[in-house]
């Protein structure tokens, strides 16, 4: 059972370092564009992540296009709170 859980941890670890690489760059420049300040644009792209390793599960099972929109939609819903506050 441990080294079930270890190997499930190692590729989530896989997981999120692929997704953070892949979309890190389009997530910093979305908040960049709607916050205008590039350190909150940072702090937006880390909580977003820290939203989406909640969803593991799902984001898995998503297909590319609509991995990409979700991750998109995370980080605008994320800037949008924190401009709204």
């Amino acid at each position: 059972m441990f080294i079930s859980a270890l190997k499930e941890v190692k590729s989530d670890e896989h997981f999120f370092t692929e997704l953070y690489g892949q979309y890190y760059s389009i997530m910093k420049k979305k908040a960049l564009n709607i916050s205008r300040d590039p350190i909150v644009a940072e702090d937006l792209v880390q909580e977003s992540f820290v939203r989406l390793i909640d969803k593991k599960q799902t984001l898995r099972m998503l297909e590319p296009n609509k991995l990409y929109f979700y991750v998109l939609q995370t980080i605008q819903n994320v800037t949008l709170n924190y401009i709204k506050k």
